[in-house]
């Protein structure tokens, strides 16, 4: 029977071909079972035997398809049944046939990977949903049995010895980054073949991205922690063990990490006052952090410093801690306790300024209360410099009804009182001049205020006012008096600067007055020692000059070479010119502090480079071992100016600088001609000036130096002769690199008288 007779010419399904192939071959082990005896010669049995065959195929056959076919559909529901398992699961997954092509594509990872079943079932593109070029997957690694070059780090499946799993980061062909977890297992058939390998996925994206923030979050405490310029400590509350500190807390402190971590503040005896620590913990207890307390701490040395306590609760390890920010206010409340000595000072100095100023004063508050009492003559003028309105002062003032002002022009008015003014319109803006009044000795001061806002004529009008400035005159004179003694004031400043100037160089003069002059003395005492052997050897060469033989010359040469008489008269001229050069030395930074303190206020012609020396030499104890000074002057003219003023600027200056400098640095100072003008720079090598800071060094008391190191007039004095001469002053400065000054000085700047 063929097989299109036996499926009526229709395509068989699986249950159909399972069915046929278990009905031949029944038929056929039958037949052959009832058919072997046929090649015995006994025909009577072989036809027996078909007969049985045919009947027991009528009977039992029913049966067998019955049972053939329930097997078939239970299949089949078993297949369809794990397939839709694998399909719905929220678990991604993909399987591959022996030849790496797909046989399944779930919908979990559709969403996954963003590629969808069709267009990877039957194909070898799967690598498509994980990188962006070729690359074999986990699931081909465990087909082909591959070196594991891609997946250095795996380990063995959860669910196989031969599977494979492993995690990482991939970017698929779309381009977006995942990190996924990968699990592959073969599918052997009942002989332990590999069938199949089926791979499941898990994206661990979102945990592996908040592990790596973390990470970083954990880093960047870190460095934060340790670079901080404030201490910061990680101690128990309960015994106050120190478990972590930053560089700066040990500096603080002046212990070293090691005698820090794992010691209590107890222990280590910081707490000056131990109540302290316990009112911290208290607070802590009741507000959950601490802010700003100031406590006392002996440090290592045993001094007692002020710190500045700030600490929050945190939980480490399963025991309370406080993590604490510490600063070292020591320095501030001591500048604090100075600051407020010298506002008292200052207090004491501006009612001193007051009393000079107090005529002013009351010039001011006589116009106050004259401006109260609308005493003071205003007038209001349209665009056309007609009057439009005036005050009670102003009618009183010319003489005229009130009906009779409105619609005048105001210069014409004032004209009338023989107050004569120049024009004066719109467009000259403001103006105010003073004018006397003949007959009656008295002045008024007029001022013309353009008004802003739009006039009747779409321009702006303006405001007169007229004061009389009689008294104000008067209390002028007695000002520019008092202004007169208060410059004489301010020059005492300024002699009283240079006094204090000199007097903090004193040590570095005596110091190089001493040098040289120890240069003479012991040298001079050497002479003194050389003269005397030469007496010595010139008596004894007299004895012995009348008998002289061949044994009284040898005699006389080996006296000669135990007195070192020929090194003698060799070193003399050395010794000699050591002694004038100290001599010299010492003359010339006497005479340069002698220039430079003497009180002349003369303007003469010098040469800025003799005033740049003169002040070296005076300061060079101050500079030499704090820095190497580089001098690099050009060719300069001489100018007309105060020789002793500019040196006392470049004193303050290159001072300065050598306070800047906290170790070994380099000033340079630089003196050259730009076209009408001389220029000089002090640049250092020290710590720079803080931006917040720069505006403000010029101000008249402002320093930055300790209490008793600075009076802080230096730079604003300097500032003001530098203006006096017509210059200017300026200053660039980067912090940790250093500042330049630059002083312009014009070749024109004083005047001859």
């Amino acid at each position: 029977m063929h097989t299109h007779q036996i499926f009526n010419g229709k395509l068989p399904s699986l249950r159909h071909l399972i069915v046929t192939q278990l009905l031949l071959t029944c038929t056929v082990e039958t037949l052959v079972h009832f058919f072997m005896p046929l090649v015995i010669p006994d025909t009577q049995k072989a036809y027996q035997g078909i007969a049985d065959a045919l009947l027991l195929l009528v009977i039992t056959a029913p049966f067998v398809w019955a049972i053939i076919a329930r097997a078939a559909t239970d299949l089949e529901e078993r297949r369809e049944f794990s397939l839709k398992l694998v399909q719905d699961s929220a678990v991604p997954c993909f399987v591959l046939a022996p030849d790496h092509k797909v046989l399944v594509w779930n919908k979990a990872c559709e969403a996954l990977t963003g590629i969808r079943a069709t267009e990877v079932i039957g194909t070898d593109r799967h690598w498509r949903g994980f990188y962006e070029h070729w690359r074999p997957t986990l699931a081909d690694v465990v087909l082909d049995g591959a070196p594991l070059d891609l997946y250095a780090r795996c380990a063995k499946s959860t669910f196989g010895e031969d599977g494979l799993q492993c995690e990482k980061w991939l970017r698929n062909e779309g381009g977006k980054d995942q990190y996924l977890f990968f699990d592959a297992v073969p599918i052997r058939s009942g002989k332990g073949e590999v069938i199949a390998v089926i791979e499941t996925l898990q994206d661990l994206t979102e945990r592996k991205s908040a592990e790596e923030s973390l990470e970083k979050s954990e880093e960047k405490f870190f460095k934060a922690f340790h670079a901080s310029p404030d201490g910061i400590v990680i101690n128990t509350k309960a015994e106050g063990l120190f478990i972590e500190a930053n560089e700066a807390f040990v500096g603080m402190l002046g212990y070293t990490r090691e005698e820090i971590i794992g010691h209590s503040s107890v222990e280590l005896g910081l707490w000056v006052d131990p109540a302290e620590r316990a009112i911290i913990i208290d607070q802590t207890d009741r507000e959950g952090a601490v802010r700003n307390v100031e406590v006392s701490i002996r440090v290592k040395s045993g001094l007692i410093r002020t710190f500045l306590w700030s600490s929050d609760t945190i939980d480490l390890k399963d025991r309370e801690c406080l993590i604490v920010t510490v600063r070292d206010v020591t320095d501030q409340k001591e500048n604090e306790r100075q600051l407020l000595r010298s506002q008292a000072e200052l207090t004491s100095k501006h009612e001193e300024l007051s009393a000079l100023f107090g005529q002013v004063e009351s010039v001011k508050r006589e116009w106050e209360k004259t401006m109260d009492c609308i005493n003071e003559m205003v007038i209001l003028l349209a665009p056309d410099g007609r009057v439009k309105r005036c005050n009670r002062a102003t009618v009183e003032f010319m003489g005229v009804p009130y009906g009779e002002i409105i619609g005048q022009k105001w210069q014409q008015l004032l004209e009338k009182t023989e107050l004569f003014l120049p024009s004066i319109s719109e467009e000259r803006g403001f103006y105010c001049c003073d004018f006397p009044l003949e007959p009656s000795k008295r002045w008024l001061s007029v001022t013309y205020y353009p008004d802003s806002d739009v006039g009747e004529l779409g321009q702006p009008g303006a405001v007169v006012t007229i004061n009389d400035i009689t008294e104000r005159k008067r209390a002028a004179l007695e000002l520019a008096q008092a202004y007169t003694e208060l410059k004489e004031t301010h020059n005492q400043m300024i002699e009283q600067e240079k006094m204090a100037s000199i007097g903090q160089l004193a040590a570095g003069v005596a110091h190089e007055i001493n040098n040289p002059t120890g240069y003479i003395i012991s040298n001079l005492g050497t002479l003194a020692k050389y003269q005397a052997r030469l007496v010595d050897f010139i008596q004894a060469q007299s004895e012995i000059i009348d008998s002289l033989d061949s044994s009284e010359q040898s005699k006389m040469a080996s006296l000669r070479k135990q007195m070192k008489i020929d090194y003698i008269v060799g070193d003399l001229p050395d010794l000699v010119s050591e002694s004038l050069d100290g001599a010299e030395r010492i003359k010339n930074i006497v005479q340069s502090l002698k220039c430079f303190s003497r009180k002349n206020d003369t303007c003469t012609t010098a040469s800025i480079a003799d005033c740049l020396e003169s002040t070296i030499n005076i300061i060079w104890n101050e500079i030499k071992y704090k820095a190497t000074l580089k001098k690099e002057f050009g060719d300069l003219p001489a100018i007309r100016c105060y020789p002793q003023k500019l040196s006392q600027v470049f004193m303050n200056l290159i001072v300065n600088a050598a306070h800047a400098i906290e170790e070994k640095g380099e000033i340079t100072v630089s003196a050259w001609q730009e076209n009408s003008a001389i220029y000089v720079t002090v640049t250092d090598t020290g710590s720079g000036i803080p931006e917040e800071i720069r505006s403000r060094i010029f101000e008249p008391f402002f320093t930055t130096k300790e209490v008793g190191k600075g009076t802080g007039l230096g730079l604003s004095i300097s500032c003001g002769i530098v203006r006096e001469h017509g210059g200017e002053i300026t200053v660039e400065s980067t912090v940790g690199t250093g500042t330049t000054f630059t002083v312009m000085l014009p070749l024109n700047g004083v005047q001859e008288d």
